[in-house]
């Protein structure tokens, strides 16, 4: 990302190998962000994705 990561406030890490990245990041990047229960927050994340199309969905019909 190289210079690209001035233009982001806040870094957050997310998935199973999050919390073993968080410190290494952190020697980059000072604005890192270990998210809460970060090994299953992308699946959390894609679940709600689902269930905002899945109302979408019923909505059209």
């Amino acid at each position: 990302w190289g210079s690209k990561l001035d233009f982001f406030n806040t870094v957050f890490l997310a998935g199973g190998g999050a919390k073993e990245l968080v410190e290494y990041m952190k020697d980059f990047y000072e604005k890192i962000v270990l998210v809460k229960n970060a090994q299953f927050a992308n699946a959390r994340g894609f679940l709600k994705v689902a269930e905002l199309e899945e109302k979408k969905a019923v909505n059209v019909r």
